[in-house]
């Protein structure tokens, strides 16, 4: 990885470290999924709009004129 990527051992412990989070991450989305999955359709959907509310506004880039 030091080669491929240009990281110095400091920095492997890091990535290494960034990837077991993304990987837990992953595994708490998946049981989210699955737990959302199970509920009434109409939870699933009221779920999904406020999921939707909560989302940033986009940020637009600069105005042209």
């Amino acid at each position: 990885m030091r080669e491929d990527l240009g990281v110095n051992e400091e920095g492997i412990a890091i990535v290494l470290d960034l990837i077991d989070q993304m990987h837990g991450l992953r595994k708490t989305l998946r049981e989210l999924c699955e737990a959302v999955g199970v509920q009434s359709p109409e939870l699933q959907q009221r779920i999904l709009a406020d999921m939707r509310s909560r989302r940033p506004i986009p940020m637009k880039g600069p105005e042209t004129p």
